[in-house]
């Protein structure tokens, strides 16, 4: 109940006891008794309101009719509201009578869909106009979505799922679009029309449908990306995705063990009481991926034996969105979900099965109702197709639709290291669920052997983990590790661990770090003891005694770390030669040489040169005491065909210089020997074939363009 307000005594009173009060208060204007709030930005739910947008609580059903009447100002001199003629249509006291019909909620759907208060939005006016057949779905990522028929005209019924009130309590609930979901053929046809740029990287939806539409017209489902990669970040994934991918081969270890190690026996769906055992999670937590991943069961505490949450989907979606877990190594733990008979092979049943998983958990995370199975279906099908025809080519050989692709070449597809345009989408979740700038490869130096995969017949070793991951108070750090590595040395060629801190600086040998608090905390009493002990002791020893809390993959780690950091300086001195190679060759020829042979190999080289400063670039965040982030550039994730032009002019110095023969290649006179070495070892690195493929590939490498087919 609204009392008066001091200062207001003169304004008439007003007493309002339930819904139909307090609608005619606000179409009467005896609502003005209410004291004036300062003018600033509202939110709805977590999201801030631009400027200029109409919040919840402001947005009246006076304001809407306002708004009406603008949008049928050009039709005031007609008796009704319809086409020009004013014969048909809907009269403007039937308008009043519908928009009086709206329940409070639809307004306020109104309002989240409406954005400005200069306009009304088509949602808008297809409420006021009385479109019962459209449904209108409020996509949100926190505890659910909504979906209401704008034909309910219920006064009285303000009836929310019971969820949403419980997110929007506890401030996770958060409601960012209200759209209306097209029919599959008008999906299909429409474009995107966002233009806006991605957080995470200089590139727009637009820009990726139209380079997907250059290669093909195959419907890749674009509206459930963009949800995806534009929406806020799960809620109820935000401490799954935190955890180390050692926690989820644990979890996944329990989870095959329930079926014996015997392929296929595992369960496939978990009730919520074996969700919250296995995955470790409050109950609170559990309620919500009840929730997201099995709406039925959710809120009846009696149901929760019977919810029914699909383990393939949810393990998928969590190591995906996961920010501490490597690209790599989540790719690898995705595609042994599915790899039931450990064989590494995918044939399209497999694929299939895959796809739909990950489509299926992604949706539930980000709150996406009502996915099409059969678009899903039909898309896994068409990617089967295409990394089929790469095999193919790789073969030399026509293979059938019964071929099993391997692994690797599906792995390959999903990080972007193909040509495929059609693999943007699934590159850029990718992309986005990741630290930019701090991306590494735990297991860039380990035997194929050790590395990281999963098993459905005996259980997984836990595998070498990013550095994010790691407790940064209990482990070494990646700069630490380099610090301790010098000093250790420093220590074995004096003969002697009695050192000073000025001693410990001294032996950084240009290393650019703050060694105060190692030195009090780990190096000063470890050094002491090794110095008392008087006993031989190697480099994995001394950082087992600087971190108790290693274990051996973390001792294979940390040797790793110094690998990582011998290569990064080989590779500066790599960049320093090359730099004077390309001074020298770009200066006038003292010999006969084409012109455009040297352009065209300096251009690409140059090109080379680049890439090769951007990797040290981003090695040296990796090993910077501080956490560094990056935008990741779009020329690196958009391909672009190379034109005809360019790729005949490639073809015409490949033939000059007669790539397909390494002798005459190297003795044609058209390049220094300097140059000559140069290139080889750019294009050919560990193999000995030379060929003109091999150069092409390179080329388009440096130039970041798919070939030309």
């Amino acid at each position: 109940m609204f009392s008066e307000f001091s200062g207001a005594q003169s304004r008439p009173s007003v007493a309002m006891k339930g819904h139909e009060d307090l609608v005619r208060a606000v179409e009467s204007d005896e609502f003005s008794i209410l004291p004036k709030k300062p003018k600033k930005v509202m939110a709805i739910g977590d999201v801030p309101l631009p400027p200029g947008r109409p919040s919840r609580k402001g947005f009246s059903k006076r304001r809407l009719r306002v708004e009406k009447e603008k949008y049928h100002s050009g039709s005031s001199q007609s008796t009704s509201v319809g086409d020009e003629s004013g014969t048909s249509g809907t009269s403007v006291s039937d308008l009043d009578e519908k928009v009086d019909a709206l329940t409070t909620d639809e307004v306020l759907e109104a309002a989240d869909a409406h954005g400005t208060a200069d306009a009304p939005s088509p949602e808008v006016r297809e409420a006021t106009e009385g479109s019962g057949a459209s449904e209108l779905r409020l996509r949100s990522s926190g505890a659910g979505s909504v979906s209401r028929q704008t034909s309910r005209r219920s006064r009285g019924s303000q009836s929310v799922n019971a969820a949403e009130q419980m997110g929007r309590r506890r401030g996770r609930h958060r409601t960012w679009k209200l759209d209306t979901w097209h029919s599959e053929a008008e999906t299909r046809a429409q474009a995107p029309v966002s233009s806006r740029k991605f957080s995470f990287t200089d590139l727009s939806l637009i820009e990726v449908w139209n380079t997907i539409r250059e290669e093909t017209s195959m419907d890749w489902m674009h509206e459930f990306w963009e949800v995806v990669l534009t929406s806020p970040y799960p809620a109820a994934c935000k401490t799954l995705a935190m955890r180390s991918l050692g926690n989820w081969v644990s979890i996944y270890n329990n989870w095959q063990a329930l079926g014996k190690w015997r392929p296929g026996h595992a369960p496939q769906f978990f009730n919520a009481y074996d969700t919250q055992q296995i995955f470790e999670l409050p109950w609170t937590r559990v309620m919500e991926l009840v929730e997201l991943f099995d709406k039925a069961h959710a809120g009846d505490p009696e149901d929760n034996v019977a919810a029914r949450l699909p383990v393939d989907a949810l393990l998928s979606a969590c190591v995906l969105l996961s920010k501490v877990i490597s690209k790599k190594q989540k790719i690898r733990f995705l595609l042994g979900i599915f790899d039931g008979n450990d064989q590494r092979l995918f044939d399209k049943g497999k694929l299939m099965r895959m796809m739909k998983a990950v489509y299926h958990g992604i949706a539930a995370m980000f709150g996406i109702q009502d996915t099409n199975v059969e678009r899903i279906e039909t898309f896994a099908c068409h990617l089967f197709q295409r990394i089929l025809h790469v095999y193919e080519d790789q073969k030399g050989e026509v293979l059938g639709d019964a071929t099993s692709l391997p692994s690797s070449l599906i792995e390959e597809w999903l990080l972007g290291h193909s040509d495929d345009p059609l693999n943007l989408p699934f590159v850029l979740f990718i992309e986005r669920f990741s630290v930019p700038g701090q991306e590494d490869d735990p297991e860039l130096f380990e035997e194929e052997a050790r590395k990281f995969r999963l098993s459905h017949r005996s259980p997984v070793a836990l595998p070498l983990e990013t550095a994010l991951s790691l407790d940064s108070r209990g482990f070494l750090r990646r700069h630490e590790v380099i610090a301790i590595d010098r000093i250790f040395s420093y220590c074995i060629s004096i003969g002697s661990f009695d050192i000073s801190r000025a001693d410990a600086e001294k032996a950084l040998n240009g290393i650019q770090m703050d060694l105060v608090d190692l030195w009090m905390e780990r190096l000063c009493p470890a050094l002491d003891l090794v110095e008392e002990s008087r006993t031989k002791i190697s480099l994995s020893g001394f950082l087992k005694q600087l971190c108790p809390k290693a274990t051996g993959r973390h001792l294979r780690m940390f040797h790793s770390w110094i690998k990582e950091y011998e290569q990064l300086e080989s590779l500066k001195l790599e960049v320093q030669a090359t730099h004077e190679v390309l001074r020298r060759f770009g200066r006038p020829a003292s010999f006969s040489q084409s012109q455009d042979v040297k352009d065209i190999i300096l251009e690409v080289l140059e090109r080379h040169l680049l890439q090769q400063e951007e990797k040290i670039q981003h090695m040296e965040r990796l090993f910077s005491p501080r956490l560094l982030g990056a935008t990741v550039p779009s020329e690196r994730l958009l391909k672009c065909h190379v034109s005809k032009q360019q790729w005949q002019t490639w073809n015409r110095t490949l033939d000059l210089l007669e790539v397909e023969d390494q002798e005459k290649f190297q003795t044609s006179g058209l390049l220094p020997l300097e140059v000559h070495e140069l290139l080889l070892r750019a294009v050919v690195k560990d193999s000995y074939s030379l060929n003109r493929a091999r150069f092409l590939k390179f080329f388009c490498e440096v130039f970041n363009v798919r070939p030309l087919k």
